[in-house]
């Protein structure tokens, strides 16, 4: 009779450890795939974080550009000729030029000048960069100037 028992006992003791094994592989998967959701989530945030500070600088270099066209205009209304141009300010006073110019080694900006009529131009300043995920993104800001004087 005790022979029995004890075969029934090892039977259990088999059997949970099986049921322990079993445990211990779920246990490991479900560690694993938690741990990986959240180094993903992670990255990602960092990657957004990064995209929408490089969004809000390029917009405020759009804005930038706008303000030394209407520099320019102040200037001379006849400076504002048709085309498309780079800025530079080394000189003390903004200037259009024909050279790109690299803004902080990241942003291109361009600006847009088109006649509308003999005494209003349509400005577009456009700042383009390359994404943290390799896209090229750009980002567009017009205005209307007049020959006010």
């Amino acid at each position: 009779m005790e022979t029995i028992i004890s075969i029934k006992r090892e039977r259990r003791q088999n059997k949970n450890r099986g049921f322990s094994l079993l445990e211990l592989v779920l246990a490991v998967a479900v560690f694993s795939i938690g741990s990986i959701a959240i180094g993903y989530m992670l990255i990602d945030a960092n990657n957004s974080a990064q995209m929408v500070s490089s969004r809000a600088e390029a917009i405020l270099l759009s804005r930038e550009g706008l303000e030394a066209s209407r520099s320019i205009r102040d200037t001379s209304f006849s400076d504002l000729t048709d085309g498309t141009h780079y800025l530079d300010s080394t000189s003390g006073n903004w200037q259009f030029t024909d050279t790109p110019g690299v803004i902080d080694e990241i942003y291109t900006r361009t600006i847009a000048v088109s006649s509308v009529d003999n005494y209003t131009k349509l400005i577009t300043s456009t700042v383009s960069w390359n994404s943290v995920l390799g896209s090229t993104k750009n980002i567009s800001l017009k205005t209307h100037l007049t020959a006010w004087r």
